[in-house]
């Protein structure tokens, strides 16, 4: 083999591996952050939201989602992001994939993951697609500002 063929085959091998590589990471299923308690049902946490006073936050996902892993390994599991979601609202999961599950329905997802903030008076702000931390933070901060309307 020639010093070209060799290069042309480390080089293929190396993209052959990177494809692999983000496939196991964006393949394997991520844990739902403890803060969800994927027991809660949307109208539970409309219950509780009326009881404290803070907004539900909506987060639709789905096991075989691979944005929707990333999302959950990345952005929702950064410590501030937690913290945020914690002190500020009341966290509801809500798995497209399970059955007998209208919540997603009734909250019109067209795609996931979809992060929905939701008050007395309805929809506040909604976000359809993986973000980072840093884009969460100053997404979920302007909604509850009033700053921030619905996106796609």
């Amino acid at each position: 083999m020639n010093k070209r063929n060799s290069a042309n085959l480390v080089f293929l091998l190396a993209i052959v591996g990177v494809f692999v590589g983000l496939k196991v990471y964006f393949g394997r299923h991520a844990e739902v952050p403890a803060y969800f308690d994927t027991s809660r049902t949307l109208h539970d946490a409309l219950a509780a939201s009326e009881a404290s006073g803070k907004p539900v936050l909506a987060l639709v996902s789905a096991d075989w989602c691979g944005p929707c892993q990333g999302f959950k390994r990345g952005a929702l599991s950064d410590q501030d992001v937690s913290r945020w979601i914690a002190a500020n609202t009341e966290p509801v999961y809500i798995d497209v994939t399970s059955p007998n599950n209208p919540d997603a329905a009734e909250l019109g997802v067209r795609s996931i993951p979809a992060v929905v903030l939701i008050d007395e008076s309805g929809e506040l702000s909604r976000v359809e697609g993986a973000m980072s931390a840093s884009s969460f933070l100053g997404w979920a901060d302007g909604a509850l500002a009033g700053g921030v309307s619905s996106t796609d």
